[in-house]
C-alpha cells in the first residue's frame, strides 16, 4: 500500500510539472500512461533529512490534485494561503501526529489573533475539512480529526435582499454608463464577480440576451439579462475607450478587464452615495430573492445561480417572508 501511495505522488508531481510547461497538454492521457509504466516498478522515498514535517509536501500534493479536478485559480490561491498558515503552526510535526485538540487550539488562536468575520472563519474550517478529507481518502492518516470540528452557529436570519425602492435609489446614484451597466448586469444575471471578470463582448448573444459562462467546478451554465441591461451595456460599449473584447474594462491603458476588487469598489461607491451598504454578492442574493418572490421554481433559480446543491438555493425560499406570503396568496382558495 505504501508503494502505491508513493506511485500516486510521483504521478501527480509529473503531471503538475507537465501542465506548467504545456498548459494545453492532455493531463488525463499523460496520467494514464505514467500510471501504467509505474505499475512495473516499486518506488521508495528518501527520508526527510532537513525537516521533521511532511505537511508542506502533503499540501502540495493536495493542491495539485484539486487543480487537476478543476478548482479555479482563485480558490487554489486562497486554499494555499490558509494551508500555509496551518503548516507554519505545525512546522515540527508530521500530519498523522496532529490531534483534534491541536486543531482546536490552532483555530482558537486564529480567532484571537485576527479580526475575522464569521463567514471567513467558516472558510478556514471548510478548507481544513477538505484537506483532511483528501488525506483520509489517500490513506495518509488513519483518523480524520476534522470530523469533530463543527462550524460555528449562525444567526438564522439571512441577510435581507435589497428592496425595490433601494434598487431604484442605486440606479439613480450611478454617475457613468459603466456604473449603471455593472449594476444592471449583476442584478439581472445573478453572476458571481469572478465569472464577470472573464466575460467578453463576443461571448454574448445580443439578440437573445444570453451568454454562457464557466462557473465553479468548471461547470458551464447559461445566463440571461434584461432589455434594460442590454440598453446600458450598449451605451457603455459605444463610449468606452480601448480596442478590446473584454466586457468591462479599466478606464486607463492598456484597458484590461476590470478585476474583482475594482468591481467590488465600484458597486460599493454607488451605494455610499445613497447610504446603502451594497456589494456584488448582495446583488446576486437580491436576484435570487426577487425571482422566488415572483413565483420562479427553486430548480430554475438553482440552475441560474449555478448552485451544485438545491440546499444552497433553498435558503432563500426558507427565510423570505415575502415568498411565503406570495405563495400563500397564489395557492389559497378564497
Amino acid at each position: 500500500m505504501k508503494t502505491q501511495k508513493l506511485n500516486n505522488e510521483v504521478v501527480i508531481k509529473i503531471v503538475d510539472n507537465l501542465i506548467d510547461k504545456e498548459p494545453l497538454i492532455d493531463c488525463i492521457t499523460v496520467r494514464s500512461v505514467v500510471e501504467n509504466i509505474l505499475n512495473d516498478y516499486d518506488i521508495y522515498t528518501k527520508k526527510y533529512q532537513l525537516t521533521k514535517t511532511d505537511i508542506p509536501d502533503k499540501i502540495y500534493l493536495y493542491l495539485v490534485s484539486k487543480k487537476l479536478e478543476g478548482l479555479s485559480d482563485s480558490t487554489l490561491k486562497n486554499y494555499k494561503y490558509l494551508l500555509d498558515l496551518f503548516a507554519a503552526a505545525h512546522y515540527n510535526r508530521c500530519i498523522d501526529t496532529i490531534t483534534q485538540i491541536d486543531i482546536k487550539v490552532f483555530l482558537a488562536k486564529i480567532l484571537e489573533g485576527k479580526k475575522i468575520s464569521l463567514s471567513t472563519y467558516e472558510t478556514y474550517i471548510a478548507c481544513y475539512k477538505s484537506f483532511y478529507s483528501w488525506l483520509s481518502q489517500q490513506e495518509y492518516i488513519t483518523k480524520n480529526v476534522m470530523n469533530g470540528i463543527k462550524y460555528p452557529k449562525r444567526n438564522k436570519n439571512l441577510r435581507k435582499a435589497l428592496t425595490l425602492e433601494q434598487i431604484e435609489q442605486l440606479r439613480d446614484s450611478c454617475l457613468t454608463y459603466r456604473e449603471r451597466a455593472l449594476l444592471e448586469f449583476l442584478l439581472s444575471t445573478g453572476c458571481r464577480v469572478s465569472e464577470l471578470v472573464g466575460l467578453s463582448v463576443s461571448d454574448i448573444d445580443w439578440s437573445r440576451m444570453t451568454f454562457s459562462i464557466i462557473g465553479k467546478g468548471r461547470k458551464e451554465r447559461k445566463c440571461y439579462f434584461t432589455s434594460k441591461t442590454r440598453y446600458y451595456l450598449e451605451k457603455y460599449l459605444k463610449i468606452r475607450k480601448g480596442n478590446t473584447d473584454w466586457l468591462f474594462i479599466s478606464n486607463r491603458k492598456p484597458y484590461n478587464t476590470l478585476k474583482v476588487r475594482s468591481i467590488e469598489k465600484e458597486i460599493c461607491n454607488i451605494g455610499k452615495r445613497v447610504q446603502i451598504k451594497v456589494f456584488p454578492h448582495l446583488l446576486r442574493h437580491t436576484f435570487a430573492t426577487l425571482l422566488l418572490c415572483n413565483g420562479a421554481k427553486i430548480e430554475v433559480v438553482q440552475e441560474l445561480l449555478g448552485h451544485e446543491s438545491s440546499d444552497t438555493t433553498q435558503v432563500y425560499a426558507k427565510l423570505s417572508k415575502e415568498i411565503i406570503y406570495s405563495q400563500y396568496k397564489m395557492h389559497m382558495i378564497a
